[in-house]
């Protein structure tokens, strides 16, 4: 920062120049005077200012909170169309919080999307499975698992974002669900519980170790890889306002007693 840099303007130099000749123009001239003396010592004071605050290295506190947010994430989970009013598998007012992330994303230097990525005739889609319906139970190698309509194939219309989404600032778009032997309802783990995204080793080489959580649905994607985080020891939050959810049987109430449990932050209720 160059403070000489102002005293070249030619504003300052005639200001200057009224401090020293009006005292010379009578009666006028004394009012001119106190005028210009007035602000000739404030120009002066907020050149003062600026240098202190320069030469004392307060300057440097915007730097500091740059640094502060390259330790936070916002992870946006799974914000596609099939998930959307109109979708294969709509989730009720996923469209309502696009605005809101789309908000969130300029307070944020590091920003991630998932994506679900099933292949077509994945297992966890009802009708890879005779005699069953969506939202039927079923038992995999893995577990228990809700089956589910056809969604988010890949290369179809239902797994692109929702076009009111903003994409561009995203660091990363992690696509999940791919392997069409298991579900992946986290974006950590595919629901084995073993089998990695890749994700927290993103995190880790970054520095990052706080993260916010937003998009759809509450009770399943977003719960998962909130515990997930939690579990891998990042601070984590949920901002439920930027969330909405399926509320199968109850599922909401124990997503939010589950994230709760595991000491995730919950915002925005």
């Amino acid at each position: 920062m160059d403070i000489s840099k102002g005293r070249s303007n030619p504003a300052f130099i005639l200001l200057g120049s009224f401090f020293f000749l009006a005292p010379f123009a009578a009666p006028l001239g004394f009012q001119i005077y106190f005028l210009a003396a007035t602000i000739w010592r404030q120009v002066h004071f907020f050149d003062l200012l600026a240098l202190i605050l320069y030469d004392t290295g307060l300057e440097s506190l915007k730097g500091a909170s740059m640094e502060r947010s390259q330790h936070q994430a916002l992870v946006i989970i799974d914000v596609q169309n099939d998930f959307c009013p109109g979708g294969a598998l709509a989730v009720a007012g996923g469209d309502e919080i696009i605005s809101k992330i789309n908000q969130m994303q300029q307070s944020y230097a590091r920003i991630v999307l998932t994506q679900d990525w099933h292949p077509a005739s994945h297992r966890s889609f009802a009708s890879a499975h005779q005699d069953k319906a969506p939202y039927d139970m079923v038992q995999m190698p893995y577990g228990d698992q809700i089956l589910w309509p056809d969604h988010c194939v890949q290369g179809s219309s239902g797994a692109a974002f929702h076009a009111d989404l903003e994409t561009d600032k995203a660091d990363l778009i992690l696509r999940k669900g791919t392997n069409p032997l298991i579900d992946s309802y986290s974006a950590f783990f595919e629901n084995d519980h073993h089998t990695t995204t890749g994700l927290e080793g993103y995190f880790r080489d970054r520095g990052v170790v706080s993260l916010l959580f937003v998009g759809l649905a509450t009770d399943f994607c977003v719960r998962y890889s909130a515990i997930d985080a939690a579990k891998l020891g990042f601070d984590v939050s949920v901002d439920l306002s930027a969330c909405r959810a399926i509320d199968l049987n109850g599922s909401l109430k124990d997503a939010l007693d589950d994230m709760r449990a595991h000491n995730i932050h919950i915002i925005g209720q």
